[in-house]
């Protein structure tokens, strides 16, 4: 294209969008759609729908306007969140009018969220992280994630889970669990009691943090992909909802991901 002199910057492939329930387009093919126009460098435009009541599109569409049928009655923060972890620049409403709740939510969903924590010894270990990737750290490309938080956690339990910064999977964790290390660097001095339960399973879904009981690991965050057994050393700190576990389709190794609290 550029050989030619056009200017890619000014070229938007954009998918459908489908009014009629169960007709949207695969959610995997989506991604493998994206991935062959991601490397062509052009933007690539997707919709989502609002759920907001009255609202209308065409053909008298009135179970919103996304592109994507598996997201159809997903947040529209969530659908948002997706299909931006999926390559996709352009997000779109398809239907009139979002609301502007839905707008707000989207709004601080995707807004980057500023870089912190980052002291010199940070720094130096997003930079070991970065050579271990084979790749730098984007710290503002973020995968955000909402986390209905469980039981009273602890200061030091809702810091690392919400306030810490960047969660990274290094890329060789096991199909069990998503994993997040750089925490336990920083938080060495702190507590982590273990809190007791009665499950002998923690679920997918399931949102863990290692305690004192394994203190080499203590402040890890996990979540759950596979059942794994409660031996005692992780605590249960939250949930992510099956809707909100479709980040995990398009959250790759060395992707910063961002907890944030459940609306």
């Amino acid at each position: 294209m550029s050989a030619r002199g056009i200017d890619k910057s000014r070229i938007l492939a954009c998918h459908n969008f489908y009014p009629q329930r169960y007709t949207g387009f695969r959610w995997d093919k989506y991604r493998d759609v994206n991935a062959q126009l991601a490397p062509l460098g052009i933007r690539i435009g997707g919709f989502i729908a609002s759920h907001a009541p009255g609202t209308h599109g065409v053909w008298d569409a009135t179970c919103g306007l996304p592109t994507v049928e598996r997201l159809r009655d997903y947040p529209a923060d969530l659908q948002a969140r997706v299909l931006a972890a999926a390559g996709t620049t352009d997000i779109l409403f398809g239907n009139a009018y979002a609301s502007d709740e839905e707008f707000e939510a989207v709004w601080q969903a995707m807004e980057p969220v500023e870089p912190h924590y980052l002291s010199e010894d940070h720094q130096a270990s997003v930079a070991r992280m970065s050579a271990y990737l084979g790749d730098d750290v984007d710290l503002l490309n973020q995968k955000k994630v909402r986390v209905e938080p469980l039981y009273d956690l602890s200061p030091v339990e809702k810091t690392i889970l919400f306030d810490y910064f960047p969660h990274i999977d290094m890329g060789d964790s096991s199909e069990w669990i998503w994993r997040s290390r750089g925490a336990r660097q920083f938080f060495t001095e702190e507590s982590i009691p273990q809190r007791r339960y009665a499950q002998d399973f923690f679920q997918r879904g399931d949102v863990v943090m290692v305690n004192d009981n394994y203190k080499h690991y203590a402040g890890e965050v996990q979540v759950v992909l596979e059942p794994i057994k409660n031996d005692g050393t992780r605590n249960l700190v939250g949930r992510v909802s099956p809707d909100e576990l479709t980040m995990f389709d398009v959250i790759g190794d060395g992707d910063v991901v961002v907890f944030l609290p459940a609306r």
